[in-house]
């Protein structure tokens, strides 16, 4: 009877090993994962079917999508679902076009080094 127990009980975490995630399938599926982020203790991909517009009202956008983070340390993967917020008034092109009309009489590398300030303070995307 025990014995009978256990299979039954392999049997039926079968389906639940089956929903797993490999790295090879992350990388060999480019169409479905898309890499978003590379550094030496592990790669976070980006499933692209899962993008979901939550926010819409210009010059505000909220996306959520799920993400796939490869540990290369723990030799593991994680599932998670984030939120990606992003201002637009914060893009690149809308803080050089402001610099440039706001600052005209300077020079194209002090307007690039006030840009690259700017973004370093906040670019406009944020991640929850």
């Amino acid at each position: 009877m025990k014995r009978m127990i256990t299979i039954l009980f392999m049997l039926l975490l079968i389906p639940l090993s089956c929903s797993a995630i490999s790295l090879e399938e992350l990388q060999s599926n480019p169409e479905q994962y898309e890499k978003i982020i590379e550094a030496p203790s592990g790669t976070i991909y980006l499933e692209l079917n899962s993008i979901k517009s939550l926010r819409n009202s210009p010059p505000y956008y909220t996306l959520q999508a799920k993400v796939y983070s490869v540990l290369y340390d723990t030799v593991a993967i994680a599932e998670s679902t984030r939120l990606f917020n992003y201002d637009d008034n914060r893009s690149t092109l809308s803080l050089l076009n402001k610099i440039v009309e706001e600052n005209s009489k300077r020079s194209f590398s002090e307007q690039n080094n006030m840009l690259l300030t700017e973004l370093e303070k906040d670019c406009g995307v944020s991640l929850r």
